[in-house]
């Protein structure tokens, strides 16, 4: 039952001596029993030396580090599909390894041997941001590697190699040290659950090792073993029932918005329900995946990529397996429409595949994603329809018991709500509602999400939220580190979930409210609604790795390094910025956009440091842009339309020739003049706090400034009329200012002033800054 199992596990580790490799000096680390094995396993060169000799290293580790496997697995055999990938025998399955070897790399490989001397350990693994390149974008000056260390949100940041290439020796020693550690810790008596935590605690020490060093070092070893391991396992089953083709599955939720942002003000708990409704949504997706795979008995390398509410499974075409997503569709249609009453939708489609399309794993995505959309056309159609027949009974949702539109959840006004007390004062909150509070409760304290397989708040199981691993129950077939470790305790199958989840408190602890946190402001208490993603990813994905010299890199490998290393940015970079920050609560931040709200002046410091951080993780390639857009509102505007504010404001960034920029304030800027505008905000309310300039002064030129918006948008004559009224009021009105805010309107009313584009940002913050004034508001 369990021999696919092993096919994974040795595929997951067959080049893990190129590790252990680099971590020992030429002809240490090896021992007599894996040295005997040198003329089976290794080929022979010119002049019959043997070559490939991390096929060594590989064999050593499976005798020092798998003496604990779950007794379903043979350790013997492991060894051999891992350490004779480079020289099979007549066993199938030893070629299978071989084989998938070769497609996660999408290339048939040079067959070189990284060698004896040092040189391989010179070679750090490229950052993939920068191998990236739009046609008409240049790349990043010199070469932008990795460090080599574990991962950890505040080590994501690209360096810029310099001229010399250091031995890399003892930093591959510490690594490969905190490697082996977490490694034996895993104890895991369950296979999968063995096979999952395993594969976390290779991302956690791999993820920054080139996967080659003879070749195009961009690829981590990682993501290579997660690939091989994935296109080996599921060939290995297609094969075992006479298929020959492989399925990649994907599936997404729509609806996310409405779901998230249809909580309403008046019934407390606001933010809770948030926070809370976003975990569930994100958990929710994997939960799916996790359930195809369970049923398939399959481990989580299968699932390829996992970021931004989406997932794409690479599974073999057997009957099983098409039955399987059938099955699921409809439970999980039927479960959606039962318990959040259609609010989501959830979408799943395939594709049936050859194996050596893999070498072109980007154009079956955008395949994939075709027939994505037309299952988009058809939500919940298995709840509606079955063996081409309308599901009648199901169109309609059951009658509410309600005596009266009065006795609805003052939360969602969708369900009968009980009376509730909240704040000293009654509300009506609904069992969901008051679930999903308590959820949002527990996620604050709570450390690790649990999944359990009996039938509960999942479409698919129980999630259940616990402080410590020593709480997570027992029968937990999963359980995510929502900080991103992989297991202390043996016999726990954890595995990283890092989530970006941080919430502001006060001083005594407790989470604060939406009310409490306007007041953290400076000037008017107000609340900043932040939206943000990547410009033109779609683009990225399917011709940025297609240009330049290295033409149809698009490999199984590559993608999937290129797209965790976005997810491990925005679901755990933004983590660490907001902690930083202080005050910015984090809705949602994962794949490539994220939603944050806070104290409006803090949200703005944020905004502009992610935009920092972002070009350092990208290393200034040009080819890579982010568009922000905030909202400014009072504390008790309803979520969804500060939401909707935010979402416009971000499109509008986009609609901007080049994209690239934030829109905050009435203004579109490029990023690049950002910190000059916010300089000049804050001198701008320096003076009006030190009463060297009058607010009436600031309106004035706020005024000015949306008549040159207006000019520059028009091209209208009539709206130059702001450089003679500016004239005539800095002669009338401003002989009392101090000498640099004279020269500074001055230089306002100068033909092309260059800082003119940005004027009203700076009136409109100054304005904001002021305590108390009601009249300094987001006029946009």
């Amino acid at each position: 039952m369990a021999r696919h199992l092993e096919v994974a596990l040795a595929a997951m580790l067959h080049d893990i001596g190129k590790f252990s490799q680099r971590a020992y000096g030429p002809g240490k680390g090896i021992g007599p029993e894996a040295e005997g094995l040198r003329g089976q396993i290794c080929p022979s060169g010119t002049g019959g030396y043997a070559t490939h000799l991390h096929s060594l290293y590989t064999a050593q580790f499976a005798l020092e580090y798998l003496q604990h496997l779950p007794s379903e697995l043979d350790r013997e055999r492991v060894l051999r599909l891992a350490a004779y990938h480079h020289r099979p025998t007549d066993d199938p399955d030893e070629r299978l390894v071989t084989e998938a070897d070769r497609l996660s790399s999408g290339m048939e490989r040079e067959d070189l041997e990284e060698g004896e001397g040092q040189s391989f350990r010179r070679v750090p693994l490229r950052a993939i941001t920068n191998e990236v390149q739009l046609e008409d974008k240049p790349r990043a000056a010199g070469q932008w590697f990795i460090p080599l260390q574990a991962l950890t949100p505040g080590g994501l940041s690209p360096k810029q190699a310099g001229s010399d290439a250091p031995d890399l020796t003892q930093e591959y020693a510490s690594l490969w040290g905190h490697f082996t550690e977490a490694w034996s810790r895993n104890r895991v008596a369950e296979p999968l659950g063995f096979l999952n935590r395993a594969l976390s605690v290779l991302e956690h020490y791999t993820w920054c090792i080139p996967a080659a060093t003879n070749t195009y070092p961009d690829i981590s070893l990682f993501d290579h073993l997660k690939a091989t391991a994935a296109i080996a396992t599921a060939l290995y089953l297609a094969r075992r029932d006479r298929k020959e083709h492989l399925l990649l599955v994907t599936g997404d939720c729509g609806g996310i918005q409405e779901y998230l942002y249809s909580v309403k003000h008046g019934a407390g708990g606001l933010a809770r329900q948030l926070r809370a409704r976003s975990l569930f949504v994100s958990l929710l997706v994997q939960n799916v995946a996790h359930d195809i795979l369970r049923r398939l008995q399959l481990p989580l390398c299968n699932c390829l990529l996992a970021a931004g509410g989406r997932f794409t499974l690479l599974l073999p075409a057997t009957d099983q397996a098409h039955q399987t997503i059938r099955d699921v569709g409809t439970e999980l249609d039927d479960w959606v429409k039962t318990h959040l009453g259609c609010q989501l939708h959830p979408h799943l489609a395939y594709l049936p595949l050859l194996p050596e399309e893999l070498n072109d794993f980007g154009d079956l995505l955008e395949r994939l994603a075709v027939r994505l959309e037309a299952s988009k056309a058809r939500p919940l159609s298995t709840a509606l329809q079955e063996d081409c027949q309308w599901r009648t009974d199901n169109f309609a949702m059951p009658p509410l018991t309600t005596g009266d539109a009065s006795d609805l959840c003052d939360a969602c006004g969708l369900y009968p709500g009980e009376p509730t007390s909240v704040r000293d004062r009654m509300v009506a909150i609904c069992a969901k509602c008051s679930a999903q509070r308590e959820l949002g409760r527990q996620l604050v304290g709570s450390r690790y999400a649990a999944f359990l397989p009996e039938p509960g708040n999942l479409p698919f199981g129980t999630l259940k939220l616990v402080e410590s691993e020593a709480a997570i129950p027992r029968n937990a077939y999963l359980a995510l580190d929502l900080e991103g470790g992989c297991g202390e305790q043996p016999d726990k199958p954890i595995v990283s979930g890092l989530t970006a989840r941080h919430v502001p408190r006060d001083g005594d602890g407790s989470v604060m409210e939406f009310g409490d946190l306007a007041q953290q402001s400076t000037g008017r208490p107000a609340l900043a609604y932040l939206k943000a993603d990547v410009d033109n990813l779609g683009l990225m994905f399917s011709q940025g790795l297609q240009v330049g010299e290295q033409k149809d890199r698009r490999s199984v490998s590559r993608l999937t390094t290129l797209s965790r290393s976005l997810e491990a940015l925005f679901a755990g970079h933004v983590q660490k910025l907001a902690e930083d920050i202080g005050d910015i609560y984090t809705v949602y931040s994962g794949g490539d956009d994220l939603l944050v709200i806070g104290p409006w002046n803090q949200v703005v410091r944020f905004a502009v440091r992610l935009r920092e951080d972002f070009r350092r993780f990208t290393c200034g390639n040009a080819s890579w842009s982010l568009t922000a857009g905030l909202a400014l509102v009072g504390n008790k505007t309803p979520v969804l339309l500060a939401t909707e504010a935010a979402a416009e404001r971000l499109e509008q960034g986009k609609d901007e020739c080049g994209k690239d920029r934030f829109v905050a304030f009435g203004s579109s800027l490029s990023w690049e003049l950002v910190p000059t505008a916010l300089a000049r905000a804050e001198q701008v309310l320096s003076w009006l706090r030190n009463d060297d300039l009058r607010r009436a002064q600031v309106r004035r030129l706020l005024g000015y400034a949306r008549l040159y918006q207006q000019y520059q948008a028009t091209c209208d004559a009539q709206y130059l009329r702001y450089a003679p009224l500016l004239v005539y009021d800095i002669r009338r009105n401003w002989d009392k200012a101090p000498p640099e805010a004279l020269e500074w309107a001055r230089e306002l009313s100068v033909p092309d002033s260059q800082e003119m584009p940005y004027l009203r940002f700076v009136c409109e913050y100054a304005l904001n800054g002021i305590r108390g004034d009601n009249e300094g508001r987001d006029h946009s």
